[in-house]
């Protein structure tokens, strides 16, 4: 389905603008995904330059944009150019506070830091996990499914001390949870919506995106 995203990618860059579509820095940082996930991460950095830049900016970018790219160039290997856009990405999402429509990016930040800095991984959980209560079903299945993988991660067998909200669906009111019952949650979640998804897309992407978590238990 990547060679039909690419050619609607086209079609669409081709077309004129009729003023009804997203802003031009959410267009922009939209784009950047197909390059990131079909592992041109440099071509998406230099895309990404007038938003670096800051030419071109909205209510969610450059923060959306920053933990993308800070997650995309982790998994690319570009392990410096990681560790510069997450401070940057972090910045911006301090400075936004509290917003819900960035939880997949919360995640994706929260599996960068897992193996790095387990603290302020724990601050990004108590940060965007309470978005998730309330959330869309993909939001929900975008932030377990990174949750699990952040989990995979962690190091030591400790209890993660984190200060939850009581509407959380295991919420201990020591603020405590093993890694393991965390782990068992966030997959459960992702697997019960990915079955959703499919069924209604008679399609089997989210289930395969699953199976493949199921590799880290």
């Amino acid at each position: 389905r990547y060679d039909k995203a690419k050619e609607y990618l086209g079609l669409r860059n081709e077309a004129a603008d009729d003023a009804m579509g997203n802003c031009p820095a959410c267009t922009l940082d939209n784009e950047l995904d197909y390059y990131m996930q079909t592992g041109q991460f440099d071509e998406a950095y230099n895309r990404a330059q007038p938003i670096l830049d800051k030419q071109l900016t909205c209510g969610l970018v450059p923060a959306r944009t920053l933990c993308t790219l800070t997650y995309y160039a982790w998994k690319s290997g570009k392990e410096d150019v990681a560790a510069e856009l997450f401070g940057k990405a972090d910045n911006e999402m301090e400075l936004l506070e509290n917003d819900e429509n960035l939880i997949s990016e919360g995640g994706m930040l929260i599996s960068y830091l897992a193996g790095r800095n387990p603290e302020k991984a724990s601050h990004y959980i108590e940060k965007c996990l309470p978005w998730m209560i309330d959330a869309d079903g993909f939001s929900r299945y975008d932030f377990s499914a990174y949750m699990v993988e952040a989990l995979n991660q962690w190091g030591g067998t400790d209890p993660l001390k984190l200060v939850l909200p009581m509407e959380f669906e295991i919420y201990n009111e020591k603020d405590e949870y093993t890694i393991q019952q965390l782990k068992d949650y966030f997959y459960r979640v992702a697997s019960e919506l990915a079955e959703k998804f499919d069924k209604r897309d008679n399609y089997n992407a989210y289930t395969v995106q699953v199976k493949q978590l199921s590799c880290l238990f």
